[in-house]
């Protein structure tokens, strides 16, 4: 199915495209239903990203989403983990997150919003972080990090800039950082809260 056609259905203006198969089961009542099944996309785009293909598992019980082993793959470049949101109240614009999620970037240049903000930078990125949010009032708040972040021989308009890798975690409201690399000819190392 066309996946604008089924979000227009549901009155969503998502700014996704593709084309998407799904296999759900649905039980319980109409006005409170559980779905689970798996969802695939392909051949679509997601907030100006063009990717190949998308598959995930989701459950949606009453004031829960959760989806599970997803993946996105970008021609050599994958991402995937899990996320699950619950609701406070009555509406769905408060509520809980819980994510874990990481992404191989081979190549950065077909990174759709990096080419956007950066133009012409290449090089390639391993990102892990899971965690805790919690949304109000269109507020995206984390409440738990943790996280890694490697670059490795990254160019910005054909300047080599060098290698990195990046931690970070969160332990109540201090975030602690520390960061390592190449920068130019420069060797850079530093810890901070």
């Amino acid at each position: 199915a066309d996946v604008r056609e089924l979000l227009s259905e549901v009155d969503s203006n998502l700014p996704v495209s593709g084309v998407a198969d799904a296999d759900l089961q649905i039980s319980n009542t109409y006005g409170n239903p559980d779905v689970r099944g798996s969802v695939q996309a392909r051949d679509g785009k997601a907030w100006d990203q063009p990717f190949d293909r998308a598959k995930g598992d989701i459950e949606f019980e009453g004031s829960r989403i959760q989806v599970t082993n997803a993946t996105v793959v970008v021609g050599k470049s994958h991402a995937g983990g899990s996320i699950s949101y619950r609701r406070s109240g009555q509406d769905w614009e408060n509520g809980d997150v819980q994510f874990d999620l990481s992404a191989v970037l081979p190549e950065l240049s077909k990174v759709a919003a990096l080419k956007a903000k950066l133009g012409d930078l290449a090089g390639a990125a391993n990102l892990h972080a899971s965690g805790t949010a919690r949304v109000a009032k269109q507020e995206f708040r984390v409440g738990g990090l943790s996280g890694t972040a490697s670059l490795d021989n990254v160019t910005f308009q054909g300047s080599q800039l060098g290698s990195a890798s990046l931690t970070a975690t969160t332990s109540g409201s201090q975030l602690h950082l520390t960061a390592n690399g190449k920068l130019f000819d420069s060797t850079l190392h530093g810890q901070g809260e």
